[in-house]
């Protein structure tokens, strides 16, 4: 019965660990990868233009240094 009782205390005290962090880091991860998908997002609406203006090799700069 005891080792029942210090296994809960026991997960409960890990899930009250792990939650915020795995919700920080999550949250992390979308603020990394919102500019890379802005931009991805942007070239593939403006797709056209860019072919049509011959600005593939610029659009392809301003990827890379994003």
């Amino acid at each position: 019965m005891e080792s029942e009782i210090m296994a809960h205390v026991f997960c409960w005290d890990v899930k009250q660990y792990f939650l915020p962090s795995a919700r920080e880091l999550i949250r992390l991860a979308g603020l990394c990868k919102a500019p890379v998908i802005q931009q991805i997002s942007g070239t593939m609406s403006g797709s056209t233009t860019i072919i049509s203006f011959d600005e593939k090799d610029r659009f392809k700069d301003v990827f890379e240094a994003a």
